[in-house]
């Protein structure tokens, strides 16, 4: 089975853009791609992540939700930012609002 490719603007509640494009292998499978974060301040930054994701929630998913397993990270450098594997591995807030609008977005399309 080939994956899909997929685009999406998402409005985060504390005034981003971020403009999302990933391939996804489908439900139990893998969605890898790229996040540009416009912020309110005008400011834009690239992340790139992968996240496993299932057709239903469970205790092991953030906020009990689909995503099992979450990374984030810098486009360039690549560095990474926030890790999640049924729990949290590591956070870095240097950027904090574009951050958290990444993380707002991929909650929203994929949990």
């Amino acid at each position: 089975m080939g994956n899909n490719l997929f685009k999406k603007e998402i409005k985060t509640s504390n005034g981003a853009t971020v403009n999302l494009k990933w391939e996804d292998e489908g439900f139990g499978g893998w969605a890898t791609g790229s996040a540009c974060v416009k912020t309110k301040n005008g400011e834009s930054f690239d992340f790139i992540f992968e996240c496993k994701h299932f057709e239903e929630g469970s205790r092991f998913g953030i906020k009990n939700g689909r995503i099992s397993k979450l990374g984030i990270r810098y486009k360039s450098p690549s560095q990474a930012i926030a890790e999640y594997d049924r729990g949290w591995c590591l956070t870095f807030d240097r950027y904090k609002q574009a951050i958290n609008a990444v993380y707002s977005a991929i909650i929203k399309q994929f949990n």
